[in-house]
Order: structure tokens, then C-alpha cells, then sequence
């Protein structure tokens, strides 16, 4: 399959990562990992590989959150316990950043699957959390911090452990998607940071992403539209058991060779 098509699928799992974006305020990383897995499963990625994908969807997290930022700037605060989780997770997200070319990208791909795995049983058999006061969130900052930043730096998906934790501090779609763009837009800043800094985000990978950005933005601006019309409940039944599918057959396919 040639390069312009496989352009082509990166932006067609992008625009459907970036729908998702703008409903949820997160969870793009992990909607576009489940999709670009699915095509390097089955050798649909047009000669593009793991990390393309991921630098790919580095550079689109970075443009959405502050697209996203600018839209929601008034419902945007800095909680005590936001910012904790921020000091704890950065520079663990900037050690796993630089960490990722070096990677064995085996080792990597069965990562990628697995967390996939454990994101999607988590979003299908979850149920609703007990709230925690500020100084439990700012307690517990630490371990999830780590967690989220590990998994943000290696495959800029901190979203799965970032939603347990802020599923705790309360239960309104709105204040959920304005923390969590607060936390992706600083997120994403260093890793992309760290990523130019260390030449790793070459001219081509770059274009790339140009020559894709409309369809970024479309995804946004409808995800965005459908916020206030999605059922979470059905919303997460769904996301959750193509991210899990996803996640298995990618663990199969690197088991199998």
C-alpha cells in the first residue's frame, strides 16, 4: 500500500479520535492508538509504523488542547489538586518522551496492546466512583501522577488512569473536560517539547501532520457539537469494546510475529 494511503487511514483514525476528543476533552490518544493498531495488524498502515502514529497523534494532542483551551478558557482553574498531579506527572512524561526511540518496538507494540486491553475492560466494566475530598485527590496525586505520566510519555495516553482519578473529583462532563484539557495541554506541550529539542519530530513527520490537520479540526468541531446530545453511558459501552478488540488482536498479532 503506498504512502498517500496510508496518509489517507491516518487521517480517517484521526478525524474519529478528534470527534471523541471534542465530546470528551480526552481519550483521542486512545481512540487513535486502538484505530492505527488495528491498521498495522492487518498491514494497512501504507509503510507508516508505530512510532509515526505516535508522533503523529503527540503533535494533534498539542493543536487540539489548545484549540480546546482557548474555547473553554472560562471554565479553566488551577485546583490545588491539578496542579500536584501536574508537578508529580511532567517529568516522568518527559523521562518516558525521551526513553520511547529506544524502545524495542516488539516490546513497545505488546505495551501498546495491553494498555489498550486494560483501558477498554475498564471503560465497559466500570462503575460510578465515590467522590474524594481535595486533600485525598492531592494524596493521591502521586501514584496516579506517575502512571499517567509514564503512559503519557511512551504513547500520550495518560487518559485512562487520568479519568479514574478525575472520576473522583466529581461527576460533571463539564468540569471533567476542562481539567483534563488543562492537564493534556501541558502534557502535551513537553512531550512535543521534548520531542523537537531532541530532533526526533522530523520535517516529513511534520508535513505529515499538516496535510492532515483539516480533518483534525473537522473531528473536533463535530465531537465538540455532540457533547451535550451523547448518553455517557452508551458512549462508554462502545468506546470501550473498540479499544479493548483493538487492544487484543495487537497483543495477538506481536505474540504471533
Amino acid at each position: 500500500m503506498s504512502i498517500e494511503n496510508g496518509l489517507l487511514l491516518l487521517a480517517t483514525a484521526g478525524f474519529l479520535a478528534y470527534v471523541v476528543r471534542g465530546i470528551t476533552g480526552g481519550a483521542s490518544a486512545i481512540v487513535f492508538n486502538a484505530l492505527f493498531s488495528l491498521l498495522l495488524a492487518f498491514g494497512l498502515a501504507g509503510g507508516l509504523t508505530l512510532l509515526d502514529g505516535l508522533y503523529w497523534v503527540a503533535v494533534g494532542d498539542l493543536v487540539t488542547g489548545f484549540v480546546l483551551l482557548v474555547t473553554l478558557r472560562s471554565q479553566i482553574r488551577f485546583e490545588p489538586f491539578i496542579v500536584r498531579f501536574l508537578v508529580v506527572s511532567l517529568p516522568i512524561n518527559v523521562g518516558a518522551t525521551l526513553l520511547l526511540p529506544r524502545v524495542d518496538n516488539g516490546l513497545l507494540t505488546l505495551g501498546l496492546g495491553l494498555s489498550l486491553v486494560f483501558a477498554g475492560l475498564y471503560l465497559v466494566l466500570r462503575r460510578h466512583a465515590g467522590h474524594w475530598d481535595d486533600p485525598t485527590l492531592i494524596r493521591r496525586a502521586l501514584p496516579f501522577g506517575i502512571a499517567a505520566g509514564a503512559l503519557g510519555g511512551l504513547y500520550g495516553m495518560a487518559g485512562p488512569v487520568t479519568v479514574v482519578y478525575l472520576m473522583h473529583a466529581g461527576s460533571d462532563p463539564g468540569r471533567f473536560r476542562s481539567r483534563i484539557t488543562l492537564l493534556s495541554v501541558f502534557w502535551s506541550s513537553f512531550r512535543v517539547g521534548t520531542l523537537l529539542l531532541t530532533s526526533t519530530l522530523s520535517a516529513d513527520r511534520m508535513i505529515r501532520f499538516t496535510l492532515t490537520l483539516p480533518f483534525v479540526l473537522a473531528g473536533l468541531a463535530l465531537g465538540y457539537r455532540l457533547h451535550p446530545r451523547v448518553s455517557p453511558d452508551a458512549f462508554r459501552l462502545i468506546l470501550g469494546t473498540v479499544v479493548g478488540s483493538s487492544g487484543a488482536i495487537l497483543v495477538v498479532q506481536t505474540l504471533t510475529g
